[in-house]
Order: structure tokens, then C-alpha cells, then sequence
């Protein structure tokens, strides 16, 4: 007998976003822009009517949120949006410097030479930024530094990476100046010619210089972001 040949099925829709993924977005979203204050305290109930979803998926969201470090849990008081403290985010930017120092020796190792190409772009793109407000610079950066990361195949360094960046992204928009954009823009296409060249040692050594931020420059920018949320009351604007 002759096997009825079937029809291949149609293409499948992207499954929806359950209520914990859309809760833990928005959520997430919401302590990034200083929506939800630093100390201030989670009101469930009031998210729970503002999002239109139950107690149940929006505490899976807020657990997750807490176990990445958004949130803090204080037993009997419930989630607080965590405080944004120096040594936290000086300690953020050494993991984002390891992060970045071996995923750039795995991308020297294992990138092939078309995929260092398409970077070329996003480096010479870089080099003409100094105009561009800080929101867009940001992403741009973030961009080029994921992409180099993503080059060594290894997906768990880029994974934390991203979640690095999350954390970190509001104070990037804070004390930008021209002359540190210039030099930037000049160590991303170093950079760029680095990975070319395949030379890692010279690959981590920009991308040290450029990351790397001293304790007094980052404890600055923090003063600078709570007197933006809260003397010119800019919280959910950052």
C-alpha cells in the first residue's frame, strides 16, 4: 500500500507570552527606568490590578526578578526595588570586564573571518556618535560589545553578559562627556582591527580601557541618577 503523502503544516505562530514572562518584562522595565523607586516597597496588589493578572504569575515574575537581583525580599514585608549602591555596580562592571576579556579570547579563537566582517560597520558606525543624544548611544554600544561577546560561541557568557548590561544600562546614560565618546569611539574601532588581526591580548586591553570606570566617576554618577529621580523627580524617565 502506497504511504498518502500529507501535506507539510502550516507555519506554527510564535507561542503568546504567558502572564509571568509579560509580568517579569514590564516589571523589569519599570525598576530600569526608576518607575518603582530605589527602597521602594513592590505594591503586589496594586501591579496585580495595574497589569491585569493574578497573584499567582506575578509573584513567580517577582521571585525571578529577586533572584536576578532587580529586587530585594525581606521576609514579612515582602519586594523592595533594591538600592542602587557604588560597590554593587563597581563590582557589575569587573564582572562585565571578565565577561568581556574571555569572550573576546573565545571569538579571536573561533570567530570565522565573515563573521568578524559584519562587525565592520557597527565599528565605523561607532565613530560617528559624539552628536547623538545618550539614548542612542547606549544601545549602540551595548550592540557592539554583545555581538564581539556573542562571536565566541559561547552563549552562556553572552547570556550573562546581557543580564549585566540590564543592570547596569541606567548609569550609562548619566555623565556621558565628548571627550570621553571620542575616545571610545576611537577604542571601538581598535578593537575591531584587533579581532581582524586576531591578536587577543590587544582585543582585552581596549576593551579593559574601555569599560572600566574608577570608584569616585561611578560614585558621581550614582549621586547624579538619585538627584535625578528624586530632586527633579525624573523617576520612569532615565
Amino acid at each position: 500500500m502506497t504511504e498518502q503523502i500529507r501535506p507539510l503544516p502550516a507555519e506554527q505562530a510564535e507561542p503568546r507570552e504567558t502572564a509571568t514572562e509579560m509580568s517579569y518584562r514590564l516589571i523589569q522595565d519599570m525598576v530600569i527606568s526608576f518607575a518603582i523607586r530605589p527602597g521602594e516597597r513592590v505594591n503586589e496588589s496594586e501591579l496585580s490590578r495595574r497589569l491585569g493578572v493574578s497573584r499567582t504569575p506575578l509573584r513567580e515574575a517577582l521571585n525571578r526578578l529577586a533572584s536576578e537581583n532587580f529586587l530585594d525580599f525581606v521576609p514579612a514585608k515582602g519586594f523592595f526595588r533594591k538600592e542602587v549602591r557604588p560597590k554593587e555596580i563597581y563590582d557589575l562592571l569587573e564582572l562585565r570586564i571578565a565577561l568581556e576579556s574571555a569572550g573576546a579570547r573565545l571569538a579571536v579563537q573561533n570567530a570565522s573571518d565573515e563573521d568578524i566582517a559584519r562587525m565592520r560597520t557597527m565599528a565605523y558606525e561607532l565613530s560617528n556618535i559624539a552628536d547623538l543624544a545618550p539614548s542612542a548611544i547606549v544601545p549602540k554600544d551595548e550592540a557592539f560589545h554583545e555581538t564581539l561577546t556573542g562571536l565566541s560561541g559561547n552563549g552562556e557568557i553572552l547570556q550573562t553578559l546581557r543580564a549585566v548590561n540590564t543592570r547596569i544600562r541606567p548609569l550609562r546614560y548619566l555623565g556621558i562627556q565628548p571627550g570621553r565618546i571620542v575616545a571610545a569611539n576611537r577604542e571601538h574601532e581598535e578593537a575591531y582591527e584587533a579581532l581582524v588581526a586576531r591578536d587577543a591580548d590587544r582585543l582585552v586591553a581596549l576593551l579593559v580601557d574601555n569599560i572600566w570606570r574608577p570608584r569616585d566617576e561611578i560614585e558621581r554618577a550614582v549621586r547624579e541618577l538619585y538627584g535625578e529621580i528624586y530632586v527633579r523627580g525624573r523617576a520612569g524617565g532615565l
